[in-house]
C-alpha cells in the first residue's frame, strides 16, 4: 500500500508516511510546521488501515480517516481552535466532540485497494488547501 501511496502522492516524503501491517498514516505537507517536536507526535494526519470484517484473502478492504490530536499542535505558533473551526469548512465532522483530545473522523468506508489510495490522495489534498487558505498560518 505504501509504494502505491507513493507513487500517488509523489510529494510524500519519508517523514511523512508511518505504516504498520494493516494501516498507514500520512501528514499532510504543511501539517509538518504544525509538530510540537521534531520527531514528535502528528497533530494531524490521514489514516488508511484494513477492515478485518470485510476483507478477503484476496480482497482487502480499507477504511479511511482524518485523526486530529489538539494536544500535539505547537501552541506558541498555532491557534488550534481557530484552525480547527477553519478546517470544519472542509470537513463538517470536526465540529463534533470538540472537546476531545483526539477525533477521528471517518471519512469513507470500505474501500478497494485503488480506491483508498485515491480517496488518500484525494484527503491529503483537501486538507492541503485547508491549511494553506488559514489565514493564521
Amino acid at each position: 500500500m505504501e509504494r502505491q501511496l507513493v507513487k500517488a502522492i509523489p510529494d510524500l516524503g519519508d517523514e511523512m508516511i508511518e505504516t504498520g501491517r494493516t494501516w498507514v498514516n500520512i501528514i499532510p505537507p504543511t501539517a509538518l510546521a504544525m509538530l510540537k517536536a521534531e520527531g514528535g507526535f502528528w497533530p494531524l494526519f490521514v489514516n488508511l488501515y484494513r477492515v478485518a470484517s470485510a476483507s478477503r484473502p484476496h480482497a482487502p478492504k480499507f477504511n479511511l480517516r482524518l485523526v486530529w490530536k489538539r494536544s500535539v499542535f505547537e501552541s506558541t505558533r498555532i491557534d488550534e481552535a481557530g484552525l480547527r473551526e477553519h478546517v470544519t469548512k472542509y470537513f463538517a465532522g470536526l465540529k463534533a466532540f470538540e472537546a476531545s483530545d483526539t477525533r477521528r473522523l471517518v471519512l469513507e468506508k470500505c474501500l478497494s485497494l485503488p480506491e483508498a489510495v485515491e480517496a488518500a490522495k484525494r484527503a491529503i489534498e483537501t486538507v492541503e488547501a485547508a491549511l494553506k487558505s488559514y489565514p493564521g498560518s
